[in-house]
């Protein structure tokens, strides 16, 4: 008998975010940005600089979503950015589709 895992079977399932009408995919976490990421969160823990979070965040998610510039980043209105944030640190399986989502998957 052989046991065989197949780890392409494991790959991430494709995640976007609209903005401005555009759709941008969000890259997987790799190992290594996840270690980064950790080590980049206990650095914004150790500031108490909302400032200095909010830009840590922003370059975060540019290296998550390279597609959405960091000038457009910082145009969004906190809620919006806010929203992103949690997007792209949950895992597929917090986030809720929205309803353009579910009829888009309904139709394949």
């Amino acid at each position: 008998m052989t046991n065989l895992l197949n780890l392409d079977e494991l790959a991430p399932a494709k995640r976007t975010v609209t903005l401005g009408g555009t759709s941008h995919e969000v890259k997987p976490m790799t190992v290594e940005a996840f270690v980064r990421r950790q080590r980049e969160a206990k650095d914004v823990d150790d500031t108490t600089d909302p400032a200095e979070q909010i830009e840590r965040a922003v370059k975060m998610i540019s290296e998550t979503i390279p597609t959405i510039k960091i000038e457009v980043l910082n145009g969004l209105t906190m809620e919006q950015l806010t929203a992103l944030i949690n997007f792209v640190v949950s895992t597929p399986d917090d986030v809720k589709p929205t309803e353009e989502a579910e009829t888009a998957e309904a139709g394949k």
